[in-house]
């Protein structure tokens, strides 16, 4: 099986690519064929609206666990 896949790499870029499907929708960064991920990965993560604002539920739930006082050491 591990061979196969070796074997149809080269191609399945181009057979994806051919259903004219864009990344975001394929939900695929990780799967570029030129390897060049990290750009891909924060280019999707950052295009979306609001994925660079804090959640709702930040201030209650993951900022008290973030911050420590010298008392609780």
């Amino acid at each position: 099986m591990l061979q196969l896949c070796r074997d149809l790499r080269a191609d399945a870029a181009g057979l994806v690519d051919a259903f004219n499907y864009p990344d975001f929708i394929l939900k695929a960064p990780l799967g570029r064929y030129d390897g060049d991920i990290y750009r891909a990965y924060f280019e999707t993560i950052t295009s979306v609206e609001g994925s660079q604002e804090r959640p709702w539920y930040f201030d209650e739930v993951v900022k008290p666990m973030t911050q420590t006082t010298m008392a609780k050491l």
